[in-house]
């Protein structure tokens, strides 16, 4: 059983979600990235939580995000499912597509810790070489 969150309406966050064995079922492809984009805007839309960044990576996603009505969870829940079926679908696939214990909810405690987790969004495709520059 997985740890109880503390979820706080208004919080300040930084989410990763990774991949099953960390493989690379986020590779960039123009299915990928249109579901991706469609979910993000769709279930941000729906649950209140405003997205301040967003990356996915090959193996992994990361988002920060105000949670304004606690609901957070609630949204990656369903992001995640429909994004699950829909590239499996695609793909001809079936299984696991998400590690169900390895989402990482950060709260953000201050504009310091802002300007760090946007940092890393922007710095983490260039130092995993999928891109030249931020």
């Amino acid at each position: 059983m997985t740890t109880p969150r503390h979820i706080v309406p208004g919080a300040l966050v930084m989410v990763t979600t990774r991949c099953v064995q960390r493989f690379f079922k986020l590779a960039p492809s123009k299915e990928v990235n249109e579901l991706y984009e469609y979910l993000l805007a769709y279930t941000s839309a729906k649950y209140h939580v405003g997205v301040i960044a967003a990356v996915a990576m090959s193996n992994h996603a990361h988002l920060v995000a105000v949670d304004h009505d606690g609901r957070l969870p609630d949204m990656l829940q369903e992001m995640n499912m429909i994004m699950a079926r829909g590239m499996n679908h695609f793909r001809g696939e079936h299984g696991s597509f998400f590690d169900r214990n390895n989402v990482d909810i950060k709260s953000l405690e201050d504009e310091g810790a802002l300007f760090v987790a946007m940092g890393y969004l922007a710095a983490n495709p260039v130092a995993a070489g999928c891109v030249e520059r931020g």
